[in-house]
C-alpha cells in the first residue's frame, strides 16, 4: 500500500457509501487508495483540516472532497 496515496473519505453510516468503499477495496489491486470513514478519527481530522464539519459535510463544503 502507498502511504502517500489518495485517501477516500466515506460515510460509514450510509449503506451505499459503504458498498462503494467495499467495491474499491475489492478492485484496487495495486492498493493505490486508502479509505477513511468520516466518523473515524482519521476522517474527522481530515475534515477539520480542510474546514469541513465532519458531522455535516454537505452543508459545510462548497465542493466535493
Amino acid at each position: 500500500m502507498d502511504d502517500n496515496g489518495p485517501i477516500i473519505l466515506f460515510d460509514a453510516l450510509c449503506v451505499l457509501c459503504s458498498a462503494n468503499a467495499q467495491f474499491i477495496l475489492r478492485h484496487d489491486r495495486h492498493r493505490r487508495f486508502r479509505l477513511a470513514s468520516i466518523q473515524g478519527e482519521v476522517g474527522r481530522e481530515l475534515c477539520r483540516r480542510h474546514r469541513i464539519d465532519p458531522d455535516d459535510p454537505i452543508r459545510s463544503s462548497s465542493s466535493t472532497v
